[in-house]
C-alpha cells in the first residue's frame, strides 16, 4: 500500500515521514542545548556555589537567590524544553518509524533471554564502559590527572604499594607541601585509604589510568543486572543506555576521582541487597554489606548513608517471608560485611592519625566538616546547593532519568520509594556540606547516588511504552533502539560537542606545560626550586613522590631565600636549579641557583616567598614573615604592607587587620583598599555602626570597580543591623 491508504482501518504515515521529523526535532534540541549550555559545562563548578557567590559579601537568601532566575531561564531553555518538547516526542516518533519499516514485533526482552545473546551484551557493555572512559582520559584529559584529589590519591597509593600506610616527612618539610597532604610528623593523603588501595595495582603495573574505566565497565554490567532484576531486560538495555552516553558517566570515569569507585561498589551493593530480596540467603545481604563497607574506606560518609539506605531493601525480602532466625541471621551478615571495611578504616585512621575515629581530614585541615554550621553553612545555602547541582546534573546526563522515575512511581509505588530511598539519602548528605567541590566534572559529590537512581529510571522508561495508548504504542524493542539513536546523537552534537574541545583546550595547555617542564629536566641529579606558575605543573609528571630523595630530580617551591640555601645544604649532591616561567613565550628558564648574595635579599625575593607560601602551600602563618620582611626590604612599599592585611583578614586576626590598616592610613590616606578592610574588620568585631561610617566613607572615594559592589552589601547590612 501507499501512504493514505488504509490500513487495518487507520491512516498511516511513511516511516520516513517519521525518520524526518524526529530528525528535526532533535536538531532543534540540540540547538537550544548549545546556546544554554555553556555556563555549566565547566571544570570548576564552584564558580556557582554558594563559596563563590557570596564570597566577601555579607550572607543574605536574597542575594544568593537573585542567581536563580538566571540559572533556572538556562535549565528551562537548555534541559527542560528540549528534553520534554523536543527530544522525547523525537524517540516516540522514531520508535513509530522503526515499527513501520522494519514490523511492529521486535523485542529485546526475547534477544536477551538468549544465555549466548546476554552474555555478549554484557561483555560488550563492559568493554564498551571501559573503552568510553579511556578515550576520555587520552583524547580529552590529554594522558594527565590534572586534578589535585587525583594527585593525592596517587601519592597515597604509592607509599600503599611499598608496604606501608604513611611515609617519614622528608627534610624541611615546607618545601614538599602538596595538595590534601598531611604532612606533620607524618606523610600521607588526608583521604581515607580506600581509592588508594584500588589504585595499588595499577602503580605496581604502570596503569593507573585503567582503574578507574575498568569500574565504570563493571557499573554498567551491574546496572543491566540490577534493573533486569528489578524490572526487565528492556529495563537493563536502557540503563546501560543512560550511563554510557552521559559525558557525566565517562568524565568522571577518566579521573580517579573516587566517585566511579563509591558508584560502582554502591550499584553492586544494590544489586546483592535487590538479589537477597528475591532468594533471601544470608550471604547475599552479607556480600551487599561488603560493597557498601568499601564504599565507606573510599569516601566515608557516602558508605554510611548507603548503608542506611539500603537497609529497606534487606527488610523488604525478610517481611515476605519472615523468619526471626533468618532475619537475626541475615542482618547480622549485612553488618558484618559493612564492619569489616570499617574495622579496616579504624586501624588505617589509627596508625595515620593516632585514633580510630579521627580522620586524616581533621589532621589536614580542622574545619572541613559536614553539617550546619561547619564553614558557615545553613540550610538555606545547602538548598542552592543542591539546586545547582541538580542543575548541572541535568546538562551532563542523559534525558530523561526524571521523567522515567516518575513513571515509575506510577507504575509501583512501593517499590520505587525503596530504591529511590539510597540516592535521597545521599541527596541529603551533600544538602549539608558547604560544598558542591571544587573541580570535576558536572556534581560528582552526586554521582553515586544517580547511579543508584538509574535502574529506578530504566524501569520507568521502559514502562512508558504499556502505559500509552495501544493503537499508538510500538514494540517495546523499538523504544530501545529509539532511545539509543536519539541519546547518541543528541549527546554526540550537544554537551560532547561543547565539552570535548574546551576540555582539549583547557588540559592541553597543562599538558604542554608539562612537557615543556619536563623538557628542561637536568641529566643529573638535580633541585628545581621553581617561581612562578601553575602549581599543577609541579606535580603532574616530575613529582617528588612520597620518597623525594629517591627522585633523580626534586621539584619544589622557592620559598624563603635564607631557607633556600639552607635547602640547598641538606642535598649536597645536587646541582640546585631556580625555574621561571616566561609569561611571553610560556617556556621555563632553568639557570643555576645563583651563590648566597653578600647584600640584603630584596623585596621581590620574599614577596615571591610570601606568594608561594600563600597561593600553593596555603600556610597564611607563614606567608606573613615573608610579607613583613618584603615591606621591610622594599623600604615600606605600601602594597606589601597591604598584603598582610589580606592575611591577617583571612586568619580572623580582625585587632591585627585594624592596626596594620591604621598604619597605611597615616601614611597614605588615599589607600582606598585599605578603608575597606578596616570596615570589615570593625563590623567583625561587632561595632556596626563605626562599621557603617566607615564603609560609607571608602565607598565615596572611588574606590576599585570590585570592591564597589561588596562595599554596598556592607553598608545595607550594616544599616540593618542599626
Amino acid at each position: 500500500m501507499t501512504t493514505g491508504e488504509k490500513q487495518n482501518g487507520n491512516n498511516s504515515l511513511s516511516p520516513v515521514f517519521y525518520f524526518l521529523f524526529s530528525i528535526c526535532l532533535v536538531i532543534a534540541a540540540v540547538a537550544m542545548y548549545r546556546q544554554n549550555a555553556g555556563v555549566f559545562i565547566t571544570s570548576n563548578p564552584i564558580t556557582m556555589s554558594t563559596l563563590e557567590i557570596i564570597e566577601d559579601f555579607p550572607f543574605s537568601p536574597q542575594r544568593l537567590f537573585s542567581n536563580f532566575p538566571k540559572y533556572f531561564d538556562l535549565y528551562v531553555k537548555g534541559s527542560l524544553i528540549p528534553y520534554l518538547l523536543l527530544l522525547f516526542p523525537a524517540l516516540a516518533l522514531l520508535a513509530k518509524g522503526l515499527s513501520g519499516a522494519f514490523g511492529k514485533e521486535f523485542s529485546i526482552e526475547d534477544i536477551l533471554s538468549n544465555e549466548k545473546n546476554e552474555r555478549i551484551f554484557k561483555i560488550a557493555v563492559f568493554i564498551l564502559g571501559l573503552t568510553a572512559c579511556v578515550a576520555v582520559y587520552f583524547n580529552v584529559l590529554m594522558d594527565i590527572h590534572p586534578f589535585e584529589d587525583e594527585y593525592s590519591y596517587l601519592f597515597q597509593a604509592k607509599i600503599m604499594a611499598g608496604g606501608k600506610l604513611f611515609e617519614t616527612p622528608p627534610v624541611m618539610p615546607q618545601y614538599f607541601h602538596k595538595p590534601h597532604i598531611v604532612c606533620h610528623d607524618k606523610y600521607y593523603s588526608k583521604y581515607t585509604i580506600g581509592m588508594p588501595a584500588l589504585l595499588v595495582p595499577g602503580v605496581l603495573t604502570g596503569l593507573v589510568f585503567l582503574i578507574s574505566p575498568l569500574m565504570a565497565g563493571g557499573t554498567l554490567v551491574f546496572l543491566y543486572l540490577t534493573a533486569k532484576r528489578v524490572f526487565n531486560r528492556t529495563a537493563g538495555f536502557i540503563a546501560v543506555l543512560i550511563g554510557l552516553f552521559s559525558p557525566y558517566f565517562t568524565f568522571l570515569g577518566a579521573t580517579i576521582f573516587p566517585h566511579t569507585a563509591c558508584g560502582f561498589f554502591g550499584i553492586m551493593a544494590m544489586y546483592f541487597a535487590v538479589r537477597f530480596r528475591d532468594d533471601k540467603k544470608p550471604v547475599l545481604a552479607f556480600i551487599s554489606g561488603l560493597a557498601i563497607g568499601m564504599t565507606a574506606l573510599i569516601r566515608p560518609g557516602d558508605g554510611m548513608f548507603l548503608a542506611v539506605g539500603f537497609l529497606p531493601i534487606i527488610i523488604w525480602g525478610l517481611k515476605e517471608s519472615f523468619c526471626l532466625k533468618k532475619s537475626v541471621v541475615s542482618l547480622a551478615s549485612y553488618g558484618a560485611g559493612i564492619a569489616i571495611f570499617l574495622a579496616v578504616l579504624g586501624y588505617a585512621n589509627y596508625i595515620q592519625n593516632g585514633s580510630p575515629f579521627v580522620m586524616g581530614f581533621t589532621k589536614y585541615d580542622p574545619d572541613e566538616l559536614f553539617g550546619f554550621g561547619a564553614n558557615g553553612h545553613t540550610p538555606v545555602k545547602g538548598l542552592w546547593n543542591i539546586f545547582v547541582s541538580l542543575v548541572l546534573l541535568s546538562f551532563w546526563t542523559v534525558p530523561f532519568v526524571g521523567t522515567g522515575v516518575l513513571s515509575a512511581f506510577r507504575d509501583n509505588m512501593k517499590k520505587s520509594v525503596v530504591l529511590v530511598f539510597p540516592s535521597l539519602l545521599i541527596l541529603c548528605l551533600y544538602f549539608a556540606f558547604y560544598s558542591i567541590g571544587n573541580v570535576g566534572f558536572g556534581p560528582r559529590y552526586l554521582y553515586p547516588g544517580w547511579v543508584l537512581l538509574i535502574p529506578l529510571a530504566a524501569g520507568g522508561l521502559s514502562a512508558i511504552n504499556i502505559q500509552i495508548p495501544e493503537k499508538i504504542r510500538t514494540g517495546s524493542g523499538w523504544v530501545g533502539v529509539s532511545a539509543a539513536i536519539v541519546f547518541a546523537g543528541f549527546m554526540i552534537f550537544a554537551p560532547l560537542y561543547m565539552a570535548v574541545p574546551k576540555f582539549r583546550t583547557e588540559f592541553g595547555k597543562l599538558r604542554t606545560g608539562a612537557d615543556r617542564f619536563k623538557a628542561i629536566e637536568p641529566a643529573e641529579k638535580s633541585l628545581l626550586i621553581t617561581v612562578n606558575f601553575d602549581s599543577r605543573i609541579v606535580y603532574l609528571d616530575l613529582s617528588d613522590y612520597p620518597r623525594p630523595e629517591k627522585e633523580k630530580t626534586i621539584v619544589t617551591y622557592y620559598l624563603m631565600p635564607e631557607e633556600n640555601y639552607e635547602l640547598i645544604d641538606k642535598y649536597p649532591d645536587r646541582k640546585a636549579y631556580v625555574v621561571i616561567l616566561d609569561p611571553e613565550t610560556g617556556n621555563y628558564i632553568k639557570q643555576p641557583y645563583p651563590g648566597k648574595p653578600d647584600v640584603p635579599y630584596s623585596a621581590d625575593d620574599y614577596n615571591l616567598a610570601a606568594l608561594n607560601y600563600h597561593k600553593f602551600i596555603v600556610d597564611l602563618q607563614k606567608s606573613m614573615p615573608a610579607f613583613k620582611k618584603a615591606y621591610e626590604a622594599s623600604g615600606g612599599n605600601i602594597n606589601f604592607l597591604f598584603n598582610q592585611i589580606i592575611i591577617c583578614h583571612q586568619m580572623k586576626d580582625y585587632g591585627k587587620v585594624e592596626e596594620i590598616a591604621g598604619k597605611i592610613i597615616s601614611v597614605e590616606p588615599g589607600f582606598a583598599p585599605a578603608y575597606y578592610y578596616l570596615a570589615r574588620s570593625v563590623g567583625e568585631r561587632g561595632d556596626n555602626k563605626q562599621a557603617l561610617g566607615l564603609m560609607t566613607a571608602f565607598l565615596k572615594s572611588n574606590p576599585p570597580a570590585g570592591l564597589q559592589e561588596k562595599a554596598r552589601a556592607w553598608i545595607e547590612y550594616y544599616s540593618s543591623k542599626q
